[in-house]
């Protein structure tokens, strides 16, 4: 069969290279000018970094055998980096059990009621207990008020805004029950990964078309099409692996009654400043940062988690924040958020000087976080969609998960086998 794929992301370069492995002539349309979507790196020096921040969990299974598949193993590198929480002026870690009980702004009681609930978080393998239930509700009811208020309240707001008190409970549950202390990268950054995969795509007679920009989706006589530049090509089978509000905008003949089942999910984009300075800033890798008059809500010094050596003798820090892409926050000049952040941490480490910073970037990507509301389980589409041989395929699929490489990886896999 001839199919093409829009999206040369994980989820679609993924895709793409196991329907090239059963003999399909593939053909990838990307807009961008280069593979690997929310997971794109920059060059800076001879090094390369991921404009997001990236890791992966030891239960990140699908994407690490397929990372041995093509040949970069040995390059996977596990650690366990320091993940703390910013409280109140002060760095508190909280990535053990014994953290939990030296965590001092809740009572003893209160730390041994938080340990208890993450573990039977971690152990209870059921997430459809937890639909149709706020996160809210059953934080405050089973953690108690004192650690909602102090460690989930903060990031809730951060991370949702006015949307915090409506985050499903599914959704905070897959953020503990598969994540893990060990975490994975790449050595030298995940690009290798999406090249290395490109390569393997295009070995086997596979096709990418770089920066294009798509007019219109359709479907003529169960053949679907695609019209860039007003030229039409015909596919007999087509996946959209994009976000669906794009879909819907790229495709108009998609009835109303479709468009009002699906609608959701609502985004808010990542807006990421990093820096790299000449010298080591803080010591821990991640730190949740609850407090809101810094003006992002994560510390990431990666860094502390991989070598300075593989970055010229510099340190890289990223400071990370969500917004709704109409937000004025998030469509704020660069250089001024650059300084809105740079005052941000300096409350943060009292000692930082601008004259550490070598240089700094601003980036944002408006379809980061979906807003995972207690309804959305009831509007995730189906690959199928109202039209014959056009497939969606995005991140609103891998629920109670809400992104992710290995999520990608392995939606990218799910709807190949569904499709060949």
């Amino acid at each position: 069969m001839k199919i093409g794929i829009i999206g040369a992301g994980a989820l679609g370069l993924t895709c793409a290279y196991e329907l090239s492995k059963k003999g399909h002539q593939v053909e990838v349309l990307e807009k961008e000018n280069s593979v690997g979507g929310l997971a794109v790196d920059f060059e800076y020096e001879g090094w390369h970094l991921e404009k997001f921040y990236h890791h992966l969990f030891r239960t990140d299974t699908t994407i690490t055998s397929l990372i041995h598949e093509i040949g970069l193993g040995d390059k996977l590198i596990w650690k366990k980096p320091n993940t703390s929480v910013y409280y109140r002026g002060v760095v508190y870690p909280i990535d053990s059990p014994m953290a939990v009980l030296r965590f001092t702004p809740i009572s003893l009681i209160d730390r041994l009621r938080l340990g208890l609930v993450m573990v039977y978080l971690k152990i209870q393998p059921n997430f459809k207990l937890f639909e149709g239930i706020t996160a809210v509700y059953w934080l405050k009811k089973y953690l108690g008020k004192a650690s909602y208020s102090v460690l989930w309240e903060p990031l809730l707001k951060a991370k949702f805004g006015d949307f915090y008190d409506k985050i499903a409970m599914s959704w905070f549950w897959a953020r503990v029950h598969y994540r893990t202390a060990q975490l994975g990268y790449l050595k030298e950054g995940f690009y290798q990964f999406y090249e290395k995969l490109k390569e393997a795509f295009l070995s086997k007679g596979g096709k990418i078309t770089f920066g294009v920009n798509i007019d219109r989706i359709g479907s003529e006589n169960t053949r679907p099409y695609v019209i860039v530049g007003g030229r039409k090509s015909y596919f007999d089978k087509l996946v959209v692996c994009t976000p669906t509000p794009v879909f819907f905008k790229l495709c108009p003949d998609i009835p109303l009654e479709y468009r009002e089942k699906y609608h959701l999910p609502q985004y808010f984009g990542a807006q990421v400043v990093v820096l790299q300075t000449k010298r080591k800033v803080m010591d821990v890798y991640w730190c949740n940062i609850n407090d809101a008059a810094i003006p992002f809500m994560a510390y990431v010094e990666h860094t502390n988690f991989m070598d300075p050596k593989d970055y010229g003798d510099s340190h890289l820090i990223y400071l990370g924040n969500y917004f709704s892409p109409e937000d004025a926050r998030y469509n704020k000049e660069p250089d001024k958020v650059i300084k809105e952040y740079i005052e941000g941490l300096k409350k943060l480490k009292g000692d930082f000087d601008d004259s550490w910073i070598l240089k700094s970037w601003v980036f944002r990507t408006p379809f980061a976080q979906p807003i995972v509301d207690i309804d959305y389980y009831k509007q995730i589409p189906p690959f199928e969609t109202s039209l014959q041989n056009v497939y969606l395929a995005n991140m609103a699929q891998v629920y109670p998960q809400d992104r992710g490489q290995n999520y990608s990886v392995a939606l990218g896999k799910k709807i190949a086998e569904a499709i060949s």
